[in-house]
């Protein structure tokens, strides 16, 4: 990965200004709401960033982020990694109306402060990369795990009355 630590803090006004470009790495653990799907927070993520203004002079950024996070396997319950990778181009809007607007491809940025953290902006992107449900791969062989269920013959289910038994004898009752 790249030497450099992107910067804590990005002013996207004054970075598409500059029509800047970033790359660079930010460690997991910066990265609360996604460390907390995953089973580690040791490593980090590599980004580049670009910097520019869209046709209507809204700042704009794009780029990619990936990284490799450690989950556990919803089939077999083992600890796994998994690589994750996200692509990404944002516009800063001053609405929700306004970023309705945009078009396919272009995510809204909701303009709070000027300045926005890199590890926020980046957690983002890979907790939308996340799978739905973390399993290895096809070929991996890995198994269901089941737990064990007690063996009974079936005398036990045929004694216990059915759910609605009561209410069909209230029924009759009342007839």
């Amino acid at each position: 990965m790249s030497g450099e630590t992107l910067p804590e803090y990005l002013d996207l006004l004054r970075l598409a200004e500059q029509g800047a470009a970033l790359v660079g790495h930010l460690p997991l653990r910066a990265m609360k709401r996604l460390v907390s799907s995953l089973v580690s927070d040791e490593g980090e993520v590599e980004a580049e960033l670009r910097f520019e203004f869209d046709p209507i002079r809204r700042p704009q950024v794009s780029g990619w982020v990936r990284g490799e996070v450690e989950l556990v396997c919803q089939r077999c319950l083992e600890t796994f990694r998994r690589p994750l990778t996200a692509e990404f181009r944002l516009v800063l809007v001053q609405s929700e109306a306004e970023g309705e607007r945009l078009m396919d491809g272009i995510e809204p940025l909701l303009r709070g402060e000027e300045q926005i953290r890199a590890a926020e902006l980046l957690e983002d992107e890979l907790i939308l990369a996340l799978p739905v449900v973390a399993m290895h791969g096809e070929d991996s062989g890995c198994q269901l795990q089941v737990a064990a269920q007690p063996v009974t013959d079936g005398s036990a289910e045929q004694r216990k009355p059915g759910a609605f038994a009561a209410l069909a004898a209230l029924n009759r009752k009342n007839d």
